[in-house]
């Protein structure tokens, strides 16, 4: 990818951010906690969704964004952490009783996987 490329990827992840926030996808407090960019074949957005739930943004093209729920409601309790490693997308956050959770999925596909890292307490 080429730095203007780049550049404007980023560009449209800022305004893409910034219209899930006005829409009401994700709102200013949850937005605030940042989310997490990385590119993956394209741009892809983690973010801590409505009532604690995780959230994913994959841009297919550049302009076309597919939203993703990873995991429902009352399982993410922390701004996301995101990478890619070319075969998969991998994404860890803070679950519930403060513990450590890890979901990743396979690149083209929507089947989420969850892991424990750390159980309940181990994540202060």
């Amino acid at each position: 990818m080429s730095g203007a490329d780049f550049r404007r990827r980023v560009a449209a992840v800022t305004v893409t951010i910034a219209a899930l926030t006005a829409a009401g996808a994700v709102t200013p407090a949850l937005a605030a906690t940042g989310p997490s960019v990385t590119v993956n074949h394209g741009a892809v957005i983690a973010v801590q969704g409505p009532k604690d739930s995780l959230r994913f943004y994959r841009a297919i093209g550049p302009t076309t964004w597919h939203p993703e729920t990873v995991a429902g409601a009352g399982t993410t309790f922390s701004a996301p952490s995101v990478t890619a490693d070319g075969h998969d997308v991998d994404i860890a956050a803070r679950g519930p009783d403060e513990s450590l959770l890890f979901f990743w999925a396979a690149n083209g596909t929507t089947t989420w996987h969850e892991e424990t890292v750390a159980g309940p307490g181990s994540v202060a």
